[in-house]
């Protein structure tokens, strides 16, 4: 093993013998047996890591290579410096993941990704099935058959299949213009996050060159299966075959068409699958934990869904001017005339009530879903809690956000997708 800093024409700092352990699909640390190249140094350099842990510039990266000579890199890490005998230090410290590059005969030819999750996906697959052909009680032949699910979306074809051995799921892609690395590996599981209600990252993850091959194994949290209202789908996917696919195709699509600022693919997750990262993780706190959050996503949603142009005031801006000047003439207490100065500012744009009513084209969204949203927020945002249990309000209320969120979200997805 080796600790190196990000100046990668230097010497590494410390060199030795060490241990990686693995101990859950979230938690891996490394164990180092080091010797510095230098004492004064190598500590100065630990001790300004620790101080200065927000500077990227300043922390060290831990390498490793294997006894059977593969070369990984662990990234930067936090290192903790434990006891020393003699020239002997012992360091320590999390990993956040492991890479290695590979090469060989036994590297995909094209392009491309595999991606495993190391669990079975909640996901609308056929089942494995096997053949087998028996003679006098003795099988003579024996067939397996894979079952999974190929789509089509962003200009490229990608597989998903059921490892019977591993109860791992499987995702298989060639990359394309519109698929390109090192999107590709992220892109394609954004999706079952919307589509499941889970936070749903892959364990590992290789990025084929055609040549050679970039190996990664990340943290991956364990699934609940119990947030079926994070579900965009509102409904349990493995009984809407078709409905998740399709949903699964738009979503991709609208991800491979967002452009940042500067017009650039996003390598981190749309902005719509980090609102549904937040709502997955309120579905495990207090029902105010959860009104907090869908009520804010709502509010996101529709700001994005109306034009700039549709979000002018409904008064007249002339009427919005002479009002702002009457006020600033009154010679009254200047700190409330500032305050109803910046209650007239607000009269220049649409409140959200008022966007989320233009939004009613489709009957999907209703009276009493914008009303629900209006009583839940005025309430969670302004501190007063709601109840921790189960009531016939709350409960009728909670069910008509969740309902406005998802019609919300489907409805973005279409416009950015078709």
């Amino acid at each position: 093993m080796t600790i190196v800093s990000r100046h990668f024409y230097e010497e590494p700092l410390f060199t030795g013998s060490g241990t990686i352990h693995i101990h859950s699909r979230t938690r891996m640390e490394f164990v180092m047996h080091a010797r510095p190249s230098d004492r004064t140094e190598a500590f100065r350099r630990l001790v300004r890591a620790q101080q200065e842990a927000d500077n990227i510039h300043a922390q060290l990266g831990l390498n490793a290579t294997g006894y059977d000579g593969t070369e990984w890199t662990a990234g930067w890490t936090p290192i903790s410096l434990g006891d020393s005998v003699g020239d002997v230090w012992r360091l320590s410290g999390p990993i956040s993941s492991l890479m290695a590059g590979v090469a060989g005969p036994f590297i995909s030819s094209a392009s491309g990704i595999e991606v495993i999750y190391d669990s079975k996906l909640r996901i609308p697959l056929p089942l494995n099935m096997a053949t087998s052909v028996r003679r006098e009680n003795r099988e003579v032949l024996r067939q397996v058959e894979r079952g999974g699910k190929t789509v089509a979306a962003a200009g490229t074809t990608i597989d998903f299949f059921l490892d019977p051995q591993l109860e791992a799921t499987w995702a298989v892609a060639p990359t394309s213009p519109d698929f390109p690395h090192p999107h590709a590996e992220n892109w394609v599981s954004e999706p079952f996050c919307l589509l499941l209600g889970e936070l749903v990252f892959p364990r590992l993850v290789a990025r084929n060159f055609g040549d050679r091959s970039t190996i990664w194994l990340r943290p991956s949290p364990p699934l609940n299966r119990n947030t079926i209202a994070a579900s965009v789908l509102q409904a349990d996917p493995l009984g809407e075959h078709d409905r998740f696919w399709e949903t699964y195709v738009r979503i991709l699509t609208m991800i491979e068409r967002a452009r940042d600022e500067n017009g650039g693919r996003n390598f981190e997750a749309h902005f719509l699958t980090r609102y549904y990262h937040e709502i997955i993780q309120a579905t495990q706190g207090s029902n105010w934990a959860w009104c907090l959050t869908v009520a804010s996503v709502i509010e996101g949603i529709a700001k994005l869904l109306v034009p700039d142009a549709e979000k002018k005031s409904d008064f007249a801006p002339g009427a919005i001017e002479d009002l702002r000047r009457h006020v600033e003439s009154w010679g009254g207490d200047r700190t409330l005339r500032g305050r109803v100065l910046d209650s007239i500012g607000f009269a220049e744009t649409r409140g959200v009530p008022q966007l989320l009513k233009s939004l009613r084209s489709d009957g999907a969204i209703q009276s009493k879903h914008i009303s629900a949203w209006k009583n839940v927020r005025n309430q969670v945002m302004h501190g007063r809690l709601v109840s921790p249990w189960s009531e016939p309000q709350l409960d009728e209320r909670m069910q008509l956000l969740t309902e406005l969120l998802h019609h919300l979200s489907m409805k973005y997805i279409k416009d950015h997708s078709s």
